[in-house]
């Protein structure tokens, strides 16, 4: 993920960090790295195996040339609606997990960007 240079941005980023390195669930992906320089800031996270959620959601819109950077074919089958439904509570499970006060933290967090 990467940031816009800015203060604000920067501010941001070192807000999501913090909050980042105290999370820890099974659907959540886990924060690699860091890069929070005024240059170029950026947050690292594991590639997500089989795609991203919206290329398997709708898999003629995933770009081929993504998809070979991934190892995966070049075109992907929809997903099924029960795979669907696993997805979504797996999901929902992160969301509430989010929306609890961490254990020594201060409070919930509150997110704008959920993929």
């Amino acid at each position: 993920k990467r940031a816009k240079s800015g203060k604000h941005e920067l501010a941001n980023l070192q807000r999501e960090v913090s909050m980042l390195q105290q999370c820890s669930h099974k659907h959540l992906l886990p924060l690699l790295g860091y890069h929070l320089e005024q240059e170029n800031p950026c947050l690292v996270f594991p590639l997500m195996r089989g795609g991203s959620f919206a290329d398997r959601l709708f898999p003629s819109e995933a770009e081929p040339v993504h998809l070979r950077r991934l190892g995966l074919p070049a075109s992907l089958t929809s997903l099924g609606w029960q795979e669907r439904l696993r997805i979504l509570c797996q999901a929902t499970d992160a969301l509430l997990y989010l929306h609890r006060p961490l254990v020594g933290g201060k409070g919930i967090v509150i997110h704008r960007d959920f993929k």
